[in-house]
């Protein structure tokens, strides 16, 4: 079975990783961090921007 992306992840990659994180790193985006980083927050709230949640809470049931 020949694998195939996602339609999200294929969206993700029209946003350059590498300019993202320069402009995380300008600002001090990660600062005090430990969990959730800034690539991992904007995926999420991109996701459920995508899907119409109503809020981050229903992201995570």
């Amino acid at each position: 079975m020949k694998y195939q992306n996602s339609i999200f992840r294929q969206l993700l990659e029209f946003i350059p990783r590498d300019k993202f994180q320069e402009i995380v790193n300008k600002y001090d985006g990660d600062k005090k961090t430990h969990k959730l980083n800034c690539w991992t927050q904007f995926i999420a709230l991109s996701y459920s921007q995508i899907r119409a949640m109503d809020s981050i809470r229903t992201i995570e049931t």
